[in-house]
């Protein structure tokens, strides 16, 4: 059994090696695309998620290694890369042609097709649940992806990915609560035994879950914040993290201003080991 200590170095090791990387082409990327939910920020995002659900993996007893760590964490920064070329929900397959293309110029990792695989289906709940287990590429970038769809993050990424594929304020409700569910599930049905992550996992997807039960109900508060990101983010392509800073300072929302609030301490929760210099 791995110890704390052990998969840290790990991890450490595979990062100095590819995270400074693949961040930078994955941002470069983006930089002609605007999609602030799904861009080079949402990539990190994951890999923390990852990250996060290895040690917890390693204290439930599983064995990691650096050629797993280094497969995941390849799989995770190239997962949604395919939406700078298509916003359709079923761009893993873009994502994986980025992927190999990248890794035609140099030497491929061990067991590449394993890779490829997930970041191909990482969005097929289906896929996921007949042919992953716990230890799997597959499973831990479906999650750890998932769980940025969860909580405050996940409210705003919904709100604008939604807006991007064309749908109103009346469809997106009920279309994130079924997608909400889905993932939920496939996290339930992977990790539900394994504490206290599941539970943290659930705290946030109760957060998302009630402010779009609240936006089909037409609360006034949670029309508004919808509103701001339509106008604000979708409309005048202004950085969300800037939006939720300003005001977070001068709203007289109480609603507004604690989701500003909460939204920037998600953001800021995690280390981005210097490569954003604080933004988001």
């Amino acid at each position: 059994m791995n110890n704390v200590s052990s998969i840290s170095e790990i991890i450490t090791e595979v990062e100095s090696k590819w995270l400074k990387l693949l961040f930078s082409f994955n941002k470069q990327l983006f930089t002609s695309y605007y999609l602030p939910s799904h861009d080079h920020t949402h990539h990190l995002r994951v890999w923390q998620n990852a990250k996060d659900l290895i040690f917890c993996l390693s204290n439930y007893g599983v064995e990691i290694n650096y050629a797993f760590v280094e497969r995941l964490i390849i799989a995770c920064m190239f997962h949604d890369t395919g939406l700078t070329i298509t916003l359709d929900e079923k761009h893993g397959a873009a994502s994986k042609r980025i992927c190999q293309d990248y890794f035609s110029e140099q030497n491929q990792p061990l067991n590449f097709n394993e890779i490829l695989n997930a970041i191909e289906f990482h969005e097929d709940k289906k896929y996921i649940k007949n042919s992953t287990s716990i230890n799997s590429i597959n499973s831990i970038l479906a999650v750890s992806d998932d769980i940025d769809a969860f909580g405050y993050i996940g409210i705003y990424r919904y709100t604008e990915i939604y807006l991007m594929r064309g749908l109103g304020m009346n469809e997106i409700g009920s279309k994130v609560l079924s997608n909400l569910e889905s993932r939920f599930k496939n996290i339930e049905n992977i990790y539900g035994k394994i504490e206290p992550f599941f539970q943290q996992t659930i705290k946030k997807y109760e957060i998302t879950q009630l402010f779009f039960n609240n936006l089909i109900d037409n609360n006034q508060d949670h029309n508004t914040i919808f509103k701001i990101i339509q106008e604000e983010i979708i409309m005048n392509k202004k950085l969300p993290v800037e939006v939720y800073e300003y005001l977070a300072k001068i709203s007289n929302n109480r609603i507004v201003k604690e989701f500003s609030t909460s939204i920037l301490n998600e953001y800021y929760q995690f280390n981005y080991s210097g490569l954003l210099n604080n933004k988001i």
